[in-house]
């Protein structure tokens, strides 16, 4: 139910039409997976709001900023957001179900607000983060495996019954 998408020009947005067959809502409401990876892109399209079954996003190797217009796409359990520009992952709020999040080589920063909103996510298996600024930051291991602890896979290393008794 979901289709490699052409290139996108640079400065573009990423639409999920892009991804299915045809482009009509009864098949977006269908689709559970999109694949909009190395675009250039650098906004998403108001469009995903009819795509309600989303549960699986690729959204790396873009431009993008923020990751905004998922709101209502609340079933997504992995989303990949490496190589992008993230200076924030709030956009990603309303994804209660959310197992895997790949979000390395971005801007994130600030571990304290991170641990905000990743402590919301109670499913959370797997997280990168590394090649941002934030995973710079003291104790950064040790503090995301103190308070995430159902990550199994932080930064592509499992967690170590050590590491997690420190």
């Amino acid at each position: 139910k979901h289709l490699e998408t052409p290139f996108f020009a640079p400065n573009s947005m990423l639409d999920p039409y892009t991804c299915i067959v045809k482009k009509n809502r009864k098949y977006a409401s269908e689709c559970t997976e999109v694949h909009l990876a190395n675009h250039g892109a650098d906004s998403l399209s108001k469009n995903f709001d009819h795509f309600g079954n989303l549960e699986v996003v690729w959204l790396q190797g873009n431009q993008l900023s923020r990751v905004e217009n998922l709101q209502g796409n609340f079933r997504i359990r992995e989303i990949y957001l490496q190589n992008n520009r993230l200076v924030s992952l709030a956009g990603l709020r309303t994804f209660k179900f959310l197992k895997v999040l790949l979000a390395s080589g971005n801007q994130l920063r600030n571990l304290d607000k991170q641990l905000g909103l990743l402590s919301r996510f109670a499913f959370l298996q797997k997280l990168d983060l590394f090649d941002n600024p934030v995973s710079e930051e003291p104790d950064y291991r040790l503090r995301l495996i103190y308070q995430l602890p159902q990550v199994e896979i932080l930064d592509q290393h499992s967690m170590k019954v050590k590491e997690r008794l420190k």
